[in-house]
């Protein structure tokens, strides 16, 4: 099964980043500027970690990683709270 991510505007003006696959879609909703905010990102990457170890929502490693390069790329932080996860298979 393959799955996606997207990170587009909601109509209410916020940042919709989504996750799914052809079964489910995951949403969460923040206002852009918390994409620079290094709490607010350690709560988005907390929930994409979620999703990829729920063995039910089929959320592949590339996608997460593939997530997180995104919001690396547009909204870099200047301070991490945390180094980037590296995801494995066990």
């Amino acid at each position: 099964m393959r799955s996606y991510f997207s990170v587009e505007w909601a109509q209410d003006g916020r940042r919709k980043i989504a996750v799914g696959n052809t079964q489910f879609e995951f949403a969460l909703f923040l206002d852009e500027e918390k994409l620079r905010d290094p709490h607010a990102r350690e709560t988005v990457t907390a929930w994409a970690l979620g999703l990829f170890s729920c063995p039910g929502a089929n959320i592949s490693k590339k996608t997460i990683d593939d997530l997180f390069d995104y919001l690396e790329e547009n909204w870099p932080l200047q301070r991490p709270l945390f180094p980037r996860p590296k995801l494995r298979f066990w």
